[in-house]
């Protein structure tokens, strides 16, 4: 059953995938989104502003690399613990 006093605000604002401040790295969260909505809104929008659609590419494709970097290096690292090397120990040669 509904109840007026359990509805607070601040905590159904947004739709629970929009909410940073619940992620334990909500900079990393917020990156990781918007590369990906910069480069499709551009995508999507770029052709009917840009006249050049030489250049719309190339946004993207920065944009793109941008959010691949972020991924690979920042939010796998925080938001997942996704390392990209291995320490090995040289005595037992166990990871």
């Amino acid at each position: 059953s509904y109840t007026p006093s359990s509805y607070t605000p601040s905590s159904y604002a947004l739709p629970s995938i929009l909410q940073f401040e619940r992620s334990s790295h909500p900079t990393a969260c917020l990156f990781h989104v918007l590369f990906k909505g910069l480069a499709f809104g551009l995508y999507a929008v770029g052709p009917k502003i840009i006249e050049e659609d030489v250049l719309v590419t190339v946004l993207c494709i920065l944009l793109l690399a941008a959010d691949f970097w972020v991924v690979k290096n920042i939010t796998g690292r925080l938001l997942v613990g996704l390392r990209w090397w291995n320490k090995v120990d040289p005595a037992s040669g166990t990871t």
